[in-house]
């Protein structure tokens, strides 16, 4: 079975990140990583393990892991296509940022979901299995040998206890199902589409259910109990949404 793992977001723990999830996959996997240039303070301190020289911690990890890489600018988010996400999208407030600039900083992700996916396709190779790995997580425990997930399925976890949010920090499954759910989210979200998906107040988890339910995604559901997932920032291990009771 031919696989991927794309890597998106901030550089951040990257290479530890990487070193923790190679045990689980295939020896023959080819990895993406679409990472975005610190552009501001905030990045700078969780990027601060590594200063700016991406370069060379990519360089040594292509020594022995196949590797292509991006580093790229974030992209400016178009918010008048997004007025009505606006109002509904609920999240916890962040000091110093408006409900708006918090609603971007969600589209931005997705946005490096579809252009990360579109990139990893313009290499022309497909895959049997793709994964899209956050670039600061680390595997802390697993009752899993390996990740042999069935790609008939999208495999992802639950938010916590809730049933009906998913986590947007691991999943994987077919081409098929990756493609559609990176390349399209985004576009699920603007002000002509949201209503198919979504007519109520709702977080990230809670969409990404919701999207994926519209989608008809067979879904597989991982338990916290199976495999537990910490974010690893300064050094420190901190809650990544996947914690066990």
């Amino acid at each position: 079975m031919k696989t991927a793992v794309i890597m998106s977001g901030h550089f951040r723990t990257l290479k530890q990140c990487l070193d923790s999830f190679k045990d689980m996959l295939p020896d023959d996997t080819e990895y993406y990583a679409y990472l975005l240039n610190k552009t501001n303070q905030v990045e700078d301190a969780k990027n601060k393990d590594i200063g700016s020289d991406f370069e060379s911690v990519l360089s040594e990890i292509q020594d022995e892991t196949k590797l292509e890489y991006s580093i790229i600018e974030d992209e400016d988010i178009d918010m008048g296509q997004y007025k009505i996400l606006t109002q509904r999208f609920v999240h916890f407030p962040i000091e110093g940022k408006t409900k708006k600039q918090i609603t971007e900083k969600w589209l931005r992700q997705l946005n490096d979901y579809k252009n990360s996916f579109e990139w990893m396709d313009s290499f022309g190779k497909k895959y049997d299995m793709v994964y899209r790995i956050r670039p600061d997580l680390v595997i802390k425990q697993t009752e899993f040998s390996s990740f042999d997930f069935d790609p008939k399925y999208f495999t992802c976890f639950n938010q916590n206890m809730y049933s009906d949010q998913i986590n947007d920090k691991f999943f994987c499954g077919n081409y098929d199902y990756m493609k559609s759910f990176m390349t399209g989210i985004l576009e699920s979200l603007k002000d002509e589409n949201i209503n198919d998906i979504a007519d109520v107040n709702f977080n990230v988890e809670q969409y990404l259910y919701r999207y994926l339910r519209h989608m008809k995604f067979d879904m597989n559901v991982i338990s916290r109990n199976d495999l537990l997932i910490r974010k690893m920032m300064g050094g420190e291990e901190l809650c990544a949404g996947l914690e066990q009771n």
